[in-house]
């Protein structure tokens, strides 16, 4: 292991800094990260008086809506995706330091804490690519319960350390549901690892707290009906497949990123001392951060296990530095020559698949898809409002539904997340068209460049007979034409 070093003990702070002000000038100045219709538009009705479970219907947990929401109702002149961003910047910039504490406090070593940090720095914009998304959020998390149980795990009461970390783990739960995979592993870990078995209770006690919470609160808001089913029954029993598909561009980036999780896992496996339940606690997160991978396989879903990669990952890069540092090249045996080989043609395939993220996309440097794109449609449907009127987006897809905060023209009445799968849930298209049959949107903007399923065609067909067209956008980035119709007829 990489030993304490004067030089570096006085430069981490330098070098840390540096990583974070390069950070917060890619994340605000830079980087093109999309907004989601979770972060900004979910949030967003929920400041305007709309309910989540109730007539806001979403399948994704609660606490980052939640969290959003009270941001923008206690700032309601800033505008939401400015909020977005700056909670986005400060996420990644707890995250360095976090990881740089967890890295350094496992091996003693300031150079692996910096050996950490910029692996995470170089990884983070390809798999971040949305603001303050769910996973980012897990990761967040993970990496926390890692750094906890290390402060902790000493300290009297002997429960504290277990407790806490369920506390977080459950917590992570509200994020995103496939957290509970972890709340599992750690519960395994803690049993035949750590061998603490006596203090199980004491984490299922944390780890329901939170959880508990979130029951309590949609049950006196009359929605744990709904709150259950759209949290658990649904993603364990819809019939139909949906997520993004694994391609070999993704798979060619785990690869590259995960190729010394490996190596970490098998020294975690040969340690004997006090701290190999520890390494072993974080090869056990990292491989339940993996399970929210899966049916979508998207860069951002990778986020999650990031966190804890990066600190594998900059421990096994320090133990190659140290060894190469002692190198004797005239002497160089072949087999440690084609190693150092292969390590720098990953390190070019590292730089290559980090650099295509800074190319600016059509929208220009810092542009923010899945919501700039909108603006220019936004304006015209302004123009064509009238006081009191409402607004309805066929789909409502992850950016089709930010000109509801664009505009500030809320639905009728229930909002639902567009995706075909959520509207193929049994009587979800029935609701939204029984309210519309008494109070139907005034103005309805239809994306029909969109791949119409069952359920967004049956929404269309509500707009023949009873709507006219006042209004088109040609070829809204990403998202083709988009057509605006006003109510001409009540039904």
């Amino acid at each position: 292991m990489v030993h304490r070093s004067e030089k570096w003990r006085f430069a981490a702070p330098i070098i840390l800094i540096a990583v974070m002000l390069v950070q917060m000038f890619t994340h605000l100045a830079w980087l093109s990260i999309s907004a989601q219709s979770g972060q900004v538009t979910v949030p967003y009705l929920m400041s305007r008086g709309m309910t989540l479970f109730g007539n806001v219907i979403e399948n994704r947990a609660p606490a980052d809506a939640t969290l959003l929401a009270l941001l923008y109702r206690l700032l309601p002149s800033v505008e939401p995706i400015l909020i977005l961003r700056i909670m986005n910047v400060l996420l990644v910039l707890t995250l360095t330091l976090l990881i740089y504490a967890l890295a350094k406090r496992l091996t003693g070593s300031t150079f692996v804490g910096i050996c950490a940090v910029l692996f995470w720095a170089l990884w983070q914009p390809v798999y971040g690519n949305i603001l303050f998304y769910f996973d980012s959020l897990v990761g967040a998390t993970y990496i926390l319960t890692a750094l906890t149980w290390l402060v902790t795990e000493k300290r009297l009461p002997g429960w504290l350390a277990p407790f806490l970390c369920g506390l977080l783990l459950g917590g992570a739960t509200l994020w995103k549901q496939p957290a509970w995979v972890d709340v599992v592993l750690f519960a395994l870990w803690l049993l035949f690892a750590a061998r603490r078995g006596r203090q199980l209770p004491a984490f299922i006690l944390g780890a329901l707290i939170f959880p508990l919470t979130a029951v309590a609160i949609t049950t006196a808001q009359g929605n744990l009906d709904t709150y259950l089913y759209w949290n658990f029954e649904f993603h364990l029993t819809r019939g139909e497949s949906w997520g993004q598909p694994l391609t070999g561009d993704f798979v060619r980036k785990l690869l590259l990123t995960n190729i010394l999780a490996l190596p970490f896992a098998l020294l975690a496996l040969r340690r004997s001392d006090e701290k190999r339940a520890v390494w072993l606690l974080i090869v056990v997160l990292w491989l339940g951060a993996g399970v929210a991978l899966y049916p979508s396989f998207g860069e951002i879903y990778a986020m999650g296990h990031l966190p804890l990669l990066s600190v594998m990952s900059g421990i096994v890069v320090a133990i190659l530095l140290k060894h190469l540092a002692r190198l004797n090249w005239r002497s160089a045996k072949t087999e440690q020559l084609i190693a150092i080989g292969v390590a720098l043609i990953i390190g070019a395939a590292w730089c290559w698949a980090v650099a295509v993220t800074y190319i600016p996309n059509v929208l220009g440097r810092a542009s923010v898809p899945a919501y700039d794109e909108f603006k220019p449609l936004a304006e015209r449907v302004l123009s064509l409002s009238a006081p009191g009127d409402t607004l309805y987006v066929l789909p409502e897809w992850d950016g089709n539904a930010q000109l509801h905060v664009l505009t500030g023209l809320l639905p009728p009445g229930t909002w639902v997340n567009g995706h075909s799968h959520i509207l193929a849930a049994p009587g979800i298209v029935d609701q939204l068209l029984a309210e519309w049959a008494q109070t139907p949107p005034t103005l309805i903007v239809d994306f029909p460049d969109f791949p119409s399923s069952a359920g967004l065609q049956r929404l269309r067909d509500f707009i023949d007979g009873r709507y006219s067209e006042v209004g088109q956008i040609d070829d809204v980035p990403f998202n083709g034409d988009a057509v605006i119709y006003r109510l001409y007829e009540q039904p």
